[in-house]
């Protein structure tokens, strides 16, 4: 069964077929397509970084509380201190920009 995959997953890749959203497209992606895609990973970059480090540093795919009040304060509890943990990064930056000028 496995070798099947493989050998399935090998014959996608070798033809070249994109595979998006479970749906296969054989053609090459419009100019259009290829800048909605660009455009959407510089957003998903951050987005998805940040919410990565929540879940890693503070355990943010957990949910200590019930209630939809509760876990809205916890997730903001959340960024809160990841904004906190970033910001000596943040202000280094700062500072050492300041000082080039």
């Amino acid at each position: 069964m496995i070798f099947f995959i493989m050998e399935a997953h090998n014959i996608i890749v070798k033809k070249r077929i994109i595979v998006d959203s479970n749906v296969i497209y054989t053609r090459p992606l419009t100019r259009w397509e290829r800048k909605f895609n660009t455009l959407m990973g510089k957003t998903r970059f951050k987005v998805e970084r940040t919410l990565g480090g929540i879940k890693r540093w503070f355990n943010g795919g957990l949910a200590r509380y019930r209630g939809i009040e509760k876990m809205h304060t916890q997730n903001l509890m959340e960024a809160m201190c990841y904004n906190l943990y970033q910001s000596p990064g943040i202000i280094n930056l700062i500072v050492k920009f300041r000082r080039k000028q």
